[in-house]
């Protein structure tokens, strides 16, 4: 039952959390791609 309370505490307040981590997450994603990419072009 307490798992079951906690589930809902982090569904209920990943949507949030989520938002914060993604939208930078995937922007530092974006950047070492580009990163990646240049090295690999220069080499």
């Amino acid at each position: 039952i307490m798992l079951l309370a906690v589930l809902c505490v982090v569904f209920g307040v990943l949507p949030q959390l989520g938002i914060d981590i993604v939208r930078p997450a995937q922007e530092a994603v974006m950047n070492s791609g580009g990163y990646i990419s240049a090295v690999l072009g220069g080499a």
